[in-house]
């Protein structure tokens, strides 16, 4: 048998649901026609690009390559294509075609143009590009078939102004940052000149390196005059000291002291000043008054001379003590070249450490010009690289400028359109997405369906899920038949496959050594079943003995009406039961030849007419009274032995069980004595159901082997169809 898949097992089950989706389908386009479609009429047309900057491995090279891009990736006419199907445009073109086509829009039903950009780009405009082209494909629907060009001209129209408004707004953005960087720029290069002209004023730094040379010359300058006054000081202490040896005093003021005590010149001279001063007073005085400044000073003169000469007498003549008095001349002269020495010397030392001073002013300024000049050189690199960038930016402001005024339009339209077609592929289109959609409805009602049935597809989903085998398939057919019937013309489909069923049944048979078959349903509601019936006439037909016990005790006489059984007996399974249990009541064992006896009283033959004329025989045991504790019965002694008594007499004996659920305790006793069961599967059974069985006889020990499952539109049966062969009916 070809092996289908599940999809496809589905559609053939479930042709109904998929035809009535599909139409389900085609009404909803029919509505969806009357309701609300808008015919459109569409035309054709392209554009060119002209001018589009290219990027190549050179310009990648470039400091400023002539097509930048945050991805790297750009592409030109890809983003011209987004600027078609932007919201901008799409509502720019409302406001126009609502103005010049307000009843053409009016079709559409748009209470707001929200809706728009939506409807525009979806439905009516569509752009592509030309591959290996600057070209780009625009296809255009309108529901005016007049207005059709006029529409696409305002859209394209439209794009053309927004593109290049695009275009200059992106040169006129960069130009106004352009213009911020330089005015940034001016504001801190002004701010630089500004901070080095006022370093200048507060550290006098005008002209530091002429400074700095000015400063190091006077500081030579005066190292010199140092040098030379440290001589002369070197010379006045040598010369101090030989003089000092010659008196033999220590310093000039005691060589003085010592001259004075004879004759104090130095008074002598004060005296000889007092007296020309007052001279000199009175002459001004005779002239000038006493505010006279002349006058003044004269008398200020007079006063310090006359302290002079009071100090200078006490130093001389009171309290002197010196080693001796000087009175010769030379000598005096000596001490007045020591006195004129000494004085020098301090004069000389007192210029020394002026100078010394200035020196340290001068190495202090000195320091402190390489601090200033570090300074103000930071400050000028900064101006310095701020009026290099203000000069760069400066020209790149003018280039800006130069190409905002350059940019011009580059879109070209080639063509006016074509003719306006009715859009009949998109009509169809839209019939087939209904169609599908329709059928893909169906299909999810069918396979939701199937799941909530939970039903099994085919004999090979029943293998590959159990485990157990499909021993054959029993057609359901319908047809004018009788609703029981045996079948065994091979030419027929149910005569076909019993025999089928039969030959594996008896080749399993042989192979596990099985002589006593039970069969039990899936179902507790086979009263009219003829199912095992037919398997024991085909059993008897290919020369097999066989006897056919029917176990189902609580609807006796069904089977003898369709076996058609000719002989009847007053004794039937029930008695045997009895009987046998009665005599091994007392007794471990039966007699043999009593039990042959009663087993021969109620055993029916059945003779089956062939149309060949030939006659097929084959046994029937059954109970004629309805019983309903079945387990009374089917699990006793006696009944174990009818089997096994049966069993040494035909080569096969089939049990029919009752008609009750697989867990009743009879029908798992009948399965245990039983050397094999054959599960029937009726068309109802799902797969929980299914297993559930064979769980339950497998908790009997029973061993299965194998699956009878009753299968519409089979394989076999269509086979037979397309021949034109017979089929036979049954509803069991």
């Amino acid at each position: 048998m070809k092996k289908q898949s599940r999809e496809l097992l589905l559609i053939n089950k479930e042709k109904k649901l998929l035809i009535a989706g599909a139409v389900l389908g085609m009404l909803l386009f029919a509505a969806y026609c009357i309701f609300l479609y808008i015919p459109l009429y569409q035309t054709k047309t392209k554009i060119l690009v002209r001018n589009i900057p290219k990027q190549n491995i050179m310009d990648a090279q470039r400091e400023n390559p002539l097509m930048r891009s945050e991805s790297g990736f750009s592409n030109p006419l890809f983003n011209i294509l987004q600027i078609f199907g932007s919201d901008r445009l799409a509502f720019r073109v409302y406001d126009k075609l609502s103005e010049n086509y307000p009843t053409d829009m009016n079709k559409f039903k748009l209470k707001s143009n929200e809706k728009w950009p939506k409807i525009l780009n979806k439905k009516l405009l569509k752009a592509k590009i030309e591959p290996s082209t600057d070209i780009i494909k625009i296809s255009f629907s309108w529901v005016n078939k007049k207005n059709t060009h006029k529409a696409l001209n305002i859209i394209i129209d439209e794009f053309k102004s927004m593109n290049l408004e695009i275009r200059k707004e992106v040169e006129k953005r960069q130009r106004k940052y352009i213009n911020k960087q330089l005015a940034d720029i001016e504001i801190k290069l002004n701010d630089v000149r500004n901070k080095i002209k006022n370093y200048k004023l507060k550290n006098y730094a005008f002209n530091i390196e002429n400074e700095l040379s000015e400063l190091t010359k006077a500081r030579i300058d005066l190292e010199k005059q140092a040098e030379v006054l440290r001589s002369t000081i070197a010379f006045e202490n040598s010369k101090l000291a030989d003089l000092s040896r010659q008196l033999g005093f220590k310093d000039a003021q005691s060589a003085l002291k010592a001259t004075a005590i004879g004759e104090d010149q130095y008074l002598k001279n004060l005296n000889n000043d007092l007296t020309k001063a007052e001279q000199e007073y009175a002459s001004l005085r005779a002239k000038f008054s006493v505010n006279y400044p002349e006058v003044k000073s004269v008398k200020n003169q007079i006063e310090v001379i006359k302290e002079n000469i009071e100090k200078r007498q006490k130093e001389t003549l009171q309290n002197v003590i010196v080693k001796r008095g000087i009175y010769d001349k030379p000598s005096q002269d000596l001490v007045t070249d020591m006195a004129r020495v000494q004085s020098d010397r301090f004069a000389h030392i007192a210029e020394l450490k002026i100078l010394e001073k200035g020196i340290d002013n001068l190495l202090s300024k000195e320091a402190e010009l390489p601090t200033k000049q570090v300074g103000l050189e930071n400050l000028r690199k900064k101006e310095s690289v701020l009026a290099d960038a203000y000069n760069r930016v400066k020209q790149r402001q003018l280039n800006a400028i130069m190409n905002e005024n350059e940019i011009v339009d580059n879109i070209v339209m080639l063509s006016e359109g074509s003719a306006p077609r009715f859009a009949f592929k998109a009509l169809l289109l839209k019939a087939f997405i209904f169609l599908f959609f329709g059928i893909i409805l169906g299909a999810s009602i069918a396979y939701i369906k199937q799941e909530l049935q939970n039903k099994w597809m085919n004999s090979q989903e029943i293998e590959d899920s159990t485990g157990k085998k499909v021993i054959g398939i029993i057609p359901w057919v319908k047809g004018d038949y009788a609703n029981q019937e045996i079948a065994l013309d091979n030419d027929s489909l149910l005569g076909l496959s019993y025999t089928n069923i039969t030959r594996k049944l008896i080749s399993l048979s042989y192979k596990d050594q099985i002589q006593s078959v039970s069969f039990v349903s899936t179902v507790d509601r086979r009263n009219n079943s003829t199912i095992i019936p037919n398997i024991a006439a085909n059993m008897a037909k290919l020369n097999r003995s066989v006897v056919l016990v029917d176990t189902d005790l609580s609807l006796a006489n069904k089977m003898p009406e369709i076996l058609d059984a000719s002989e009847k007996s007053n004794f039937d399974l029930i008695d045997i039961i009895d009987e046998i249990n009665k005599a091994t009541r007392f007794s471990k064992s039966i007699d043999l030849k009593l039990l042959s006896d009663i087993i021969k009283k109620a055993i029916v033959p059945i003779a089956l007419k062939l149309e060949s004329a030939d006659v097929i025989k084959f046994d029937y045991l059954y109970s004629k009274k309805d019983i309903t504790n079945l387990y009374d019965y089917l699990a006793t002694k006696g009944f174990d032995e009818v089997i096994n008594y049966l069993k040494r007499t035909y080569e096969f004996v089939l049990i029919d069980s009752p008609t009750r659920p697989a867990f009743y305790p009879e029908v798992q006793a009948l399965s245990s004595m039983s050397d094999g069961v054959v599960i029937i599967s009726a068309m109802e059974t799902n797969r929980n159901e299914l297993i559930q069985v064979i769980n339950n006889i497998e908790e009997s020990s029973a061993k299965i082997m194998g699956i009878l499952p009753r299968e519409n539109n089979s394989e076999l049966q269509k086979y037979f169809e397309q021949k034109g062969l017979k089929t036979e009916v049954t509803t069991s």
